[in-house]
């Protein structure tokens, strides 16, 4: 559902569900009030390197937990260079920063509650060939990865896993090929053999 009021976002941008771009509006996004929820689904401004994805939004004095970023979101959005995530995201949808080549480091954040990032789908983060740090530690509630989500991260060469994770799907690093060392909690319960095809540098998993 679209909704054609302004949303002002904790972090210090503004959101407006339209396509025709405002010189004060720092990202524009196609907002979907579901349950009260809000889906971030793109950024207007092609030269904005760093983004925040923020906690909550606010709609006529009311605030809106942001709990997802969309399909598509942010693919190949060249310009990206670093990503935060807040805690009261759940979801990175497919292909949601895929293609992204300059994308050099990614942050999720959490404050201790009992949500928090819970699933990245497939090809999330696929073909992001500069991303060097991702950091997934506090990721407390990540139970799954799924296809390809890392896929041909060329420049990665260490990923640790959150104790919550339990199952990586087919192919999640396949082409990753600085990859050195991963880290793997004993909670996870299904490894692929497909899930690093093609790591040639890969010496360890722990």
């Amino acid at each position: 559902m679209t909704r054609a009021a302004k949303i002002f976002l904790s972090a210090g941008v503004f959101i407006f569900p339209s396509k025709n771009s405002n010189d004060e509006f720092h990202i524009l996004i196609k907002d979907s009030l579901e349950n009260n929820e809000i889906t971030i689904t793109g950024l207007s401004d092609a030269t904005k390197t760093e983004i925040n994805i923020p906690y909550f939004g606010v709609i006529n004095d009311t605030r809106y937990p942001v709990t997802a970023v969309a399909d598509d979101a942010f693919k190949s959005s060249h310009w990206l260079r670093s990503v935060t995530i807040q805690g009261s995201v759940t979801q990175i949808g497919r292909n949601a920063f895929a293609n992204c080549s300059n994308l050099v480091s990614v942050t999720i954040e959490h404050d201790g509650k009992s949500f928090g990032l819970s699933r990245i789908n497939s090809f999330a983060f696929g073909n992001c060939v500069s991303l060097v740090d991702i950091n997934l530690t506090n990721a407390i509630h990540l139970s799954m990865i799924d296809r390809g989500a890392f896929s041909g991260c060329k420049s990665l060469k260490f990923i640790a896993l959150p104790e919550c994770c339990r199952r990586l799907d087919e192919f999640v690093f396949r082409g990753c090929e600085n990859l050195r060392e991963v880290m793997l909690p004993v909670t996870v319960e299904e490894v692929p053999g497909s899930a690093f095809i093609e790591c040639v540098r890969l010496r360890e998993i722990k």
